[in-house]
């Protein structure tokens, strides 16, 4: 059938992805020039741009986001979805092999690293979901997905990009038609937690704002939008409102209530962040 928009502009970054893949399976970190440009246009940033270095993080991520994506396009495009997820799976049979090759930032390389979390976790629910997807819930590869996912006890860890924990969390909690009981009380278990200790600070706190203290770092609007993840899910699990409200108190403070009186979306409402640090806006 034919694609959804939405979906159409996804898969242009997918087959970016897809190319981002060697023919052993492993995926490279990033393709980037050796430093960062100035605040030129992209047409005007003509540096040369390396692929940098196969690694074990790279190639999970990609493990998670091609198995997730080939359950979302199997039922517009069968042959797509089947070759996402056979990246997928290499990709992580690369990934299991080579459990040591983390990221390593060359020396003449000075653009950002991004440090590892455990992925396994995530890549592992992703690709036992997408096998179930596609009728292969019984193959040997999926039982060990299973097993990895089983052998890799969620933690404590809330939602930030830095760690995939929470986000496998969400997938297996809510999806308790796939993945066994155990597995599923683990992870809502993980999800309540933080949710619970969220709506807390919430509760209790001058602003009303389900935020910790480390909240409030480099890039504290993401914290605050993935605190409003996690609250959404717990909602969706309990079908209690009060973490729904939860949530849009991080809503409302990104969109305006909030010390400065301004929302934090560039280009929205009446008073919105002016020179943002974005090369092509500076440019």
């Amino acid at each position: 059938g034919k694609l959804p928009l939405l979906l159409e502009e996804v898969r242009y970054n997918l087959d970016w992805m897809l190319t981002m893949q060697d023919k052993d399976g492993g995926v490279y970190h990033k393709v980037s020039t050796l430093k960062f440009c100035g605040s030129v246009l992209p047409e005007d940033d003509t540096a040369p741009r390396y692929a940098i270095i196969k690694n074990v993080t790279a190639s999970l991520d990609f493990a998670g986001v091609m198995a997730q994506a080939s359950v979302v396009y199997r039922k517009f495009d069968k042959a797509y979805a089947d070759k996402m997820l056979k990246a997928a799976e290499s990709a992580y049979a690369w990934a299991k092999k080579n459990p040591k090759a983390f990221y390593k930032q060359p020396s003449d390389v000075n653009t950002g690293s991004y440090a590892p979390g455990d992925e396994f976790r995530w890549a592992a629910a992703e690709l036992y979901r997408a096998k179930a997807v596609a009728g292969a819930k019984g193959d040997k590869a999926a039982a060990g997905y299973l097993k990895d996912l089983k052998g890799n006890a969620f933690t404590a860890n809330g939602a930030w990009w830095g760690d995939m924990n929470m986000i496998a969390a969400f997938r297996v909690a809510l999806d308790s038609a796939v993945f066994d009981k155990d597995v599923v009380a683990a992870a809502k278990k993980t999800v309540m937690n933080e949710a619970n200790n969220l709506r807390a600070v919430g509760d209790t706190s001058a602003y009303r704002l389900p935020a910790f203290p480390w909240s409030w770092n480099w890039g504290s609007n993401s914290a605050m939008a993935n605190n409003g993840m996690v609250l959404v899910h717990a909602y969706l699990l309990t079908g209690d409102k009060s973490y729904l409200d939860g949530a849009q108190q991080c809503l409302d403070y990104l969109l305006g209530k909030n010390p400065m009186d301004m929302t934090y979306v560039t280009g929205f409402g009446s008073r919105s962040p002016r020179n943002p640090h974005h090369r092509p806006s500076e440019s």
